[in-house]
């Protein structure tokens, strides 16, 4: 089974919020019912930012690209806030989703460098 990368993984994560329908605050997940539930949980269907990464229960092998994930999710919040949860559950779905576009374009480049690295010489 081949290793995600970060940018997959922010991806897939950020498919889950259906353009804002599925993005919730205050908590990590809901059901169908709008109760909050675990985000691990088959029957999540509405994450906040942290939720959404969770929910992929990504292998012990993809923790590094989770990891990534998750702080360049933070490198990409706004001065003045350290915590993805608090910024999530701020404003509104307009800047989370701006938030996350940025992370995704940042791990693309990454991953791009990173690829193009590999078939230069020394």
């Amino acid at each position: 089974m081949k290793t995600q990368t970060t940018a997959q993984i922010l991806k897939q994560a950020y498919k889950l919020f259906k353009n804002g329908k599925n993005w919730i605050r205050g908590d990590y997940a809901h059901d169908a019912k709008g109760n909050e539930i675990g985000s691990e949980s088959p029957y999540a269907v509405k994450f906040c930012s942290v939720g959404a990464i969770e929910h992929l229960q990504l292998p012990a092998s993809a923790s590094s690209a989770e990891n990534s994930a998750f702080r360049i999710l933070e490198d990409h919040l706004p001065e003045d806030w350290t915590e993805i949860t608090d910024f999530n559950d701020a404003d509104g779905w307009p800047p989370v989703k701006a938030l996350w576009i940025k992370a995704i374009q940042t791990a693309e480049k990454l991953e791009k460098k990173r690829l193009d690295g590999k078939g230069k010489k020394k």
